[in-house]
């Protein structure tokens, strides 16, 4: 960022740009510059968007949870699977995987609370679980168990 003392330099920056922006519109009013020059119609971030098939959604989700939209009932399924993917990915930071773990620890609590609606009134204003760095190794210890299946052979 520039340094402006008092040497009067940023408004005479300012005075050359007020000058350059209006002989520019009064160009364009004659026809010398074209009014829509093609660098114009183009987003200019339009190369860094990437297309909705290849954003990351947690993000989405974790708000769908956290500020309890509708998700539809097929849905469900496909939101905690993308969580879990995302707790699982090598390349995840911490803290995105320790909101993924909060996002689900929130989800099970309503659903919890939608499936056990006399006890979840007894436990509100209980305690809240808030999930640490130290746990989510435990947890995804747990996670990988239930996604292995153990099959052991039958003798007969």
């Amino acid at each position: 960022m520039a340094r402006y003392g008092r040497s009067g330099r940023r408004e005479k920056q300012q005075d050359t740009w007020k000058r350059y922006v209006h002989a520019r519109e009064d160009a364009q009013l004659v026809g010398l510059l074209p009014t829509l020059p093609e660098e114009v119609v183009k987003n200019k971030h339009q190369d860094r968007v990437k297309p909705t098939s290849e954003q990351d959604m947690t993000m989405l989700d974790r708000a769908a949870i956290n500020q309890g939209w509708a998700t539809p009932e097929g849905q469900r399924p496909m939101v905690i699977q993308r969580l879990l993917d995302k707790m699982m990915d090598p390349g995840t930071s911490t803290a995105e995987v320790v909101m993924c773990a909060n996002a689900l620890v929130k989800a099970d609590q309503i659903q919890f609370a939608r499936d056990n609606p006399e006890l979840a009134g007894k436990a509100k204003g209980g305690t809240t679980l808030q999930i640490t760095a130290v746990d989510i190794a435990e947890y995804i210890k747990r996670i990988k168990a239930q996604r292995e299946i153990d099959v052991t052979p039958v003798l007969e």
